[in-house]
C-alpha cells in the first residue's frame, strides 16, 4: 500500500534523527587569536602638571597652565606623535591643531608640548560651567619607527 518514495522518506528521516553517527567527524580547528604588534617605542610623561592661572574676576574664562614633557624611555625606537589631547569635565577633549603637525621624538630623547606653540591643546573653562577643573587626562597617540601605532594616557589633579 505504501509507495516506494514514502518508505524511502521515512527511512531517511529516521536515520537523520538517530543519535549515533556512522560517519567520521573532522576535529575542530584550533583558532588562536593574533595579537597586534607591540610598539618598541616607550613614551612616558616625565612632566605633566596643570596649574590654575591667576583668576581674573571680570573675565568669563578660567585658564590653566599645562606643562607636558614626554620622554622616549625604551631606547630602541623613536616615536612620531600623531595626536596630543587634554580631556576634562566641562569641555570634552581639546586636541589643539597638533594633528596637522607631526613631531618626532628620537630614541632616548625628550619633547616638550611648548614646541607646539599655538597648536597646543589648552585647559580653559567658561564660568557658566564652573571655575574649577579638578583633574585633566592626557591622551597621546604615536607611531614607532616600525610603523606600529600605540598610545599612552595619564591623569593628574590640578593645582
Amino acid at each position: 500500500m505504501f509507495k516506494h518514495g514514502c518508505v524511502f522518506l521515512l527511512v531517511a528521516l529516521g536515520s537523520a534523527c538517530s543519535s549515533s553517527s556512522d560517519f567520521p567527524t573532522a576535529p575542530s580547528p584550533s583558532i588562536t587569536p593574533s595579537m597586534p604588534p607591540r610598539s618598541i617605542a616607550a613614551l612616558t610623561p616625565s612632566t605633566f602638571t596643570v596649574t590654575r592661572s591667576s583668576f581674573q574676576p571680570f573675565s568669563d574664562w578660567v585658564y590653566y597652565d599645562v606643562k607636558l614633557r614626554l620622554t622616549e624611555t625604551g631606547g630602541q625606537s623613536g616615536a612620531t606623535l600623531n595626536s596630543v589631547g587634554l580631556s576634562y569635565v566641562g569641555a570634552g577633549t581639546d586636541w589643539g591643531c597638533a594633528g596637522s603637525r607631526h613631531f618626532k621624538i628620537s630614541a632616548g630623547e625628550t619633547w616638550e608640548m611648548d614646541s607646539l606653540d599655538y597648536c597646543s591643546p589648552e585647559v580653559v573653562i567658561h564660568k557658566s560651567v564652573g571655575t574649577e577643573v579638578s583633574s585633566v587626562t592626557l591622551t597621546v597617540t604615536f607611531t614607532d619607527d616600525n610603523g606600529v601605532i600605540d598610545s599612552l594616557g595619564a591623569t593628574v589633579n590640578t593645582k
